[in-house]
């Protein structure tokens, strides 16, 4: 969105070429202001009532096609975000498809993780799950950064870290 600075400017940039007046006229469609038609001449008030109906006659003629100009262009954003959408759902149902597969998460992860990888950005995916015994968390998939460092426990106990906590109480 342009500050009033940026087309105060504008303004002077036009005048400065020789555009020294101006006619603005709205283009209004069904009640509603579409748009604006901006005649510009390099002479001093040329414009008389005469010219003005003659540009309001003009924005009136236009004004149909300027809307529909918008909508399509509305339909079209709104269309390639129902694409999106439908996109996002797929890859979600692909990912159930995957890791309801087989009990054997480790011939699934990889997928999994393609999948995940399509619908948010990551540096590192871990999933983790709580031992039978309740005491002990453990990393069922690590995927990206560091994902091979011994650094880092592929299990740890339950009381370790207080955010797990919060992960298997919510």
């Amino acid at each position: 969105e342009r500050s009033k600075n940026d087309i105060t400017e504008s303004n002077r940039v036009r005048i400065a070429g020789g555009l020294a007046s101006a006619m603005f006229v709205p283009v209004v469609f069904q009640g509603v202001t579409v748009g604006a038609l901006i005649f510009r001449s390099k002479h001093d008030d040329p414009y008389g009532k005469r010219d003005s109906i003659l540009a309001e006659q003009i924005a009136a003629r236009i004004a149909g096609g300027i809307a529909a100009r918008q909508q399509r262009s509305l339909l079209e954003a709104e269309s390639v975000e129902r694409e999106r959408l439908a996109e996002e759902q797929r890859r979600i149902a692909e990912i159930g498809r995957i890791v309801n597969s087989t009990f054997d998460l480790d011939e699934v992860f990889s997928g999994f993780v393609e999948e995940a990888r399509a619908l948010l950005p990551f540096d590192r995916l871990v999933i983790i799950t709580l031992s039978d015994d309740g005491n002990e968390v453990v990393d069922e998939l690590v995927d990206g950064v560091d994902s091979d460092n011994p650094i880092f426990s592929k299990s740890f106990l339950f009381d370790e870290n207080p955010l797990q906590d919060r992960v298997f109480t919510e």
